[in-house]
């Protein structure tokens, strides 16, 4: 028996010296040698455990047929291993430390046994454990590549019944992209709209200080959508804490993704209405891995870097690992876009340029307009130099970036040690910088009124009153260019044990904040602006119908400056979780799993405007406590099977969360599997969800007040004065939701390699958090009667006047008002959501003597998104309409592998929707888009610094393939930002290197 170089042993059929055997031995060895070097490598997740569970694993992921007797194996466990390896190197990883050793039988099948056996009994282990294997591998339960379902280790615990979406490191370095948000966007499950780095409609994206992304699963709004790093929570982002940002967690720590798009509240706690996406961190990882990655567009200026370096040491008692990764990435110009622009009339749409921008603005006299002409800069300006009906109108998006520069480096450090028995001390931390450069508009709106007794007055139509002036902020004050500086950290701390036998446990501690810091020039303060058109000094004063070079420096330096905006979130938690089986049912082990946790969650903003004392939130702050139980039932299993019922499993879940601003909630969830034989499942989920208001929503200094004028045909004067309350409400409730699923899986004996899943979820999302929309009519609309109070008395002025901030004085300024009618219309919980539709996924892998190929298919299509807005408005459904859903979005992958050789490809598809705010309405086209990598790994038997080498070019976008038109009126582009974007083909080249 000889030892291989790859540390296994090879059985000889024969002990002789002869010359015979000896040539046998020597083809024997040459022929595995061949074999190992041209196997291709694979992406193995094992982790630390039972010896013959996790070769069973092991077997699955790497197509392998394994041999091993289970007497042999009682008691053994085997180390972690997690990577893209060959699978030689990868058992021999996962067996160190043991007592066995491997041998291949043929390029399909190899035997684990005891080192240094006789051949007498390797080959009776062999023939012993063939059959019990084959037997065992058909008695396995419906393994699905594509929807897992992930153990305690890597926090992602779905109830039975619940679909996962699993992708792994492999499919992640085949797309060939840099950042998560990217990664993610390619998702058809996942709704480009909310906070992201180009959007701007809606409540999160308003917040969205930080130029970070949301995810946002169903189109519940990324609030909705809970993000946990290795099972714990991050610290909610922007100004308001509205949702999870995922640009501050780098590609490169990631083993693999699980989405979880179903109501998770049950076993998340809050925010998790639309699903739960729980990024994996990399473990197991032995050695060094290097990337280096560089690429542009190929149409523009905009370019990326990246660069990323791995260490990882498993150890007897635990493991290590270190990463570093860099990334930055250049702002696309609007420059270089032609549909990123006011005037879309060379598309056939409008042109949306309004009165505001970088030159002379338009006086507003005697219910005329007048353009200031645009080449005397102010100066010498006379009546007869202004045209009655005229107007300058500016491209609000010239000057401007599609999507912001940025540039990222983090530090993520992962360590376990065995304490003592079973007791295992774990730690994670992730610190993130981040800056994000950006200029969003040309000009910020800027109105004013000029007097008689500022030295530049003119009034074209002879007047003598004061005069109005619409212009842009930039023609005086200079670009709006933004600079923000983000700070991330995520640290925990815990215990894994076993407190009981087959029972065990997790204490975690963990502390995560985010930290913003943005500066904004081009800022005014309009009391200053005030002070200085009232000025009758010439020298001194503003001149309004000029820009920069026509007033003195030192005015506008007391008129503008730099805005500053800070802001702290930060998020503090503890968790128990311990679960295992209680007593053995005919059908399996009764097994129940129950938990508690309490989190702290703070956030302050502060805002200083130049020239102006800084305005400061306070600590707005809460407490969650929270508990949950589980207990999953096998009513048919192994032992009580029946014809058309290989299992039937029953999950019971529920969760009671308590917030200490605003109360609690109880949430239950139900899951069914039913397995018909190994190859076809159905399952099913029912539960309920609930998210809770924003810290910011509940503030009472965020609650305001004001006397407004609505029409009243009954007023002799035509008008009657409103109490009106906007802005925020402490009486708020949470958001609730429910959620059903029922989905099949399958796969098919004839064709290995196949997996498919179906599913249909139904979503009911209500009392959503909004305010009604009114207008100066807002009185005589039946529709809107549930906001007014009428002929209101002494107490409902003072509540209101209580629970609000009046904008014109003080409180008793606000009971002086005399105002008989009370609008409130603050935020409430008023809006309803439904939807519902159908996910389609599946998988195809086979290989032969062509190579490797994967096939693979991820659909979703919508058969009704439907919303209202107030409680009295009637369901409609906005499903394919512009900046909302698409009722069909799809991606398809294939991928072929062929002695270290590679080539994947995917397709994009988008539906065509409808423009329905256009008159008339009008169709927005399909759209599709082809990526590509192609791809070369050298074996790791190369010598010198060429083994372990990954090479790869990746394209986006192929074919260059624009977004289709869309006459977008409501940010006046020429197309739908929440469901497209403008980055044409991007080329990128990288390396990887394993050490």
């Amino acid at each position: 028996m000889d030892e291989h170089k790859d540390g296994s042993r090879r059985v000889t059929p024969c002990r002789a010296a002869g010359r015979r055997c000896a040539i046998l031995i020597a083809f024997l060895a040459l022929h595995t040698a061949t074999v190992d070097a041209a196997a291709p490598r694979k992406h193995f997740d094992l982790e630390a455990g039972d010896a013959s569970v996790m070769l069973n694993e092991f077997s699955r992921q790497s197509d392998l047929q394994v041999l091993f007797d289970f007497n042999i194996l009682k008691g053994m466990k085997t180390r972690a291993v997690t990577g893209d390896l060959d699978a030689s190197t990868a058992l021999k990883t996962m067996l160190k430390g043991t007592d066995l050793v491997f041998d291949f039988v043929n390029d399909h099948t190899l035997a684990v046994t005891p080192k240094k056996p006789s051949v007498f009994q390797r080959l009776w282990h062999r023939l012993k454990t063939r059959t019990a294997h084959t037997s065992a591998q058909d008695d396995d339960d419906l393994e699905q590549v594509l929807i897992s379902d992930k153990g305690p280790d890597n926090g992602t615990m779905p109830l039975l019944g619940a679909p996962t979406i699993h992708y792994g490191r492999i499919d992640i370095e085949r797309s060939g992209l840099a950042t998560t948000e990217d990664f993610l966007r390619t998702m058809p499950q996942v709704f480009g709209g909310g906070p992201t780095e180009d959007t701007v409609l809606g409540r999160e994206a308003a917040t969205n200080s930080a130029h970070g992304a949301g995810i946002n699963i169903r189109g519940l709004d990324a609030g909705a959508t809970l993000v946990l790093i290795d099972g714990k929570r991050i610290a909610p982002s922007g100004t308001a804490g509205a949702f999870d940002d995922i640009s501050n967690i780098p590609l490169s720590i990631v083993d693999h993704i699980d989405i979880l798009p179903d109501g998770a509240s049950a076993k998340y706690g809050a925010d998790a209405i639309g699903g739960v996406v729980n990024f994996v961190t990399r473990k197991g990882f032995s050695g060094s891995s290097t990337q280096a990655r560089g690429g542009s567009v190929t149409n523009g200026a905009m370019g990326e870097r990246q660069f990323s370096q791995l260490w990882g040491q498993p150890r007897d008692s635990g493991s290590d690992l270190l990463s570093f990764e860099y990334f930055q990435r250049d702002p696309l110009l609007a420059r270089d876009r032609a549909q990123y622009s006011n005037d879309l009339t060379a598309f056939g749409g409008s042109n949306f340029e309004g009165l505001f921008g970088p030159g002379p603005g338009t006086i507003f006299a005697g219910n005329q307009m007048f353009a200031v002409p645009k080449n005397l800069n102010g100066a010498a300006l006379t009546a007869a130099d202004l045209i009655p009906g005229t107007s300058n109108f500016y491209d609000n998006y010239k000057g401007t970036y599609v999507t912001p520069g940025e540039e990222r480096w983090s530090v993520f450090s992962k360590e376990s040690q065995r304490l003592m028995g079973d007791v295992q001390l774990h730690f994670e931390g992730l610190f993130t910088r981040r800056k994000a450069t950006d200029i969003a508009a040309a000009s910020l709106p800027l109105a004013f009124s000029v007097p008689t007794s500022n030295p530049y007055y003119i009034n074209p139509t002879g007047g003598t009153g004061d005069i109005n002036v619409i212009a842009g902020t930039s023609a005086y004050f200079g670009p709006l260019a933004a600079d923000n500086r983000i700070d991330t950290g995520n640290f925990s701390l815990g215990l894994s044990l076993s407190p009981f036998e087959r029972w065990t446990a997790d204490v975690t501690g963990g502390y995560t904040f985010e930290r913003q810091h943005a500066t904004t020039s081009g800022s005014y303060d309009p009391t200053a602006l005030y002070a200085a058109l009232n000025d009758t000094n010439p020298a001194t004063a503003f001149n309004p119908f000029g820009d920069a070079t026509s007033n003195n420096p030192a005015t506008l330096d007391s008129i503008s400056g730099v805005s500053r905006q800070s802001s702290v979130s930060t998020l503090r938690s503890i968790g128990l979780t311990t679960g295992g089986p209680v007593f053995a049912m005919p059908g399996g082990d009764l097994g129940m799993s129950i938990g508690a946790e309490y989190r702290v969650q703070h956030l302050d903003t502060i805002l200083s405007l130049p020239h102006s004392p800084a305005v400061d939130s306070g600590d707005l702050s809460r407490s969650i406590k929270a508990a949950f139980v589980e207990v999953e039932i096998p009513i048919v299993g192994e032992s009580n099977r029946l014809e058309l019922v290989k299992r039937l499993k029953l999950s019971l879940g529920a969760r009671h969360e308590n917030f200490s601003d605003v109360g609690g909630a109880s949430i239950p969830k139900v899951g069914l599997l039913w397995s018909i034989n190994r190859d076809w499942s159905f399952r099913s989920s029912w539960t309920k969800s609930f998210k809770p208001p924003n810290l910011t929503d509940v503030t009472l200094a965020g609650s305001q007040s004001i006397i407004t004028r609505f029409n009243d045909a009954s007023s002799p004067t035509g008008f009657t004065p409103v109490l009106s309350l906007f802005g925020t409400n402490p009486s708020l409730q949470p958001e609730t939701a429910r959620t059903w699923t029922f989905g099949t899986d399958f796969t098919l004996s004839s064709v290995p390699g196949l997996a498919v899943s179906i599913t249909y979820f139904n979503i009911a999302y209500a009392n959503r958090i909004t305010d009604a929309q009114v207008t100066a009519d807002a009185l005589s609309q039946p529709s809107l009667a549930w906001l007014f109070t009428r002929n209101a008395t002494p107490a409902d002025l003072a509540s209101a006047c209580q629970h609000s901030v009046y904008q014109l004085g003080t409180s008793q300024d606000c009971l002086n008002t005399g105002a008989t009618i009370i609008m409130d219309d603050r935020l409430r919980n008023i809006a309803l959501l439904k939807t519902n539709g159908l996910d389609l996924i599946g998988k195809y892998s086979t290989e032969n003597r062509g190579g490797h190929f994967d096939f693979g298919f991820n659909g979703t299509y919508l058969l009704r998104y439907s919303q209202s807005n107030t409680p009295t408005s009637a369901l409609d459904n906005i499903v394919s309409t512009q900046n909302n859903p698409v009722n069909f979005r799809a991606r398809g992958s294939a991928a072929w592998e062929r002695r270290g050789f590679g080539v994947a490809g995917f397709v994009n598809f988008e539906n065509s929707y409808r423009d329905t705010v256009s008159v008339p309405s009008r169709g927005v086209s399909p759209w599709t888009t082809i990526d590509l990598q192609l791809s070369y790994q050298t074996s790791a038997y190369v010598p010198g610094w060429l083994g372990n080498t990954q090479v790869a070019l990746n394209v986006q976008n192929l074919f260059n393939v624009n977004p289709p038109f869309l006459n977008n009126s409501a940010v006046g582009i020429g197309y739908d930002q929440e469901n497209a974007d403008l980055y044409g083909r991007l080329v990128s080249f990288e390396v990887r290197k394993r050490w």
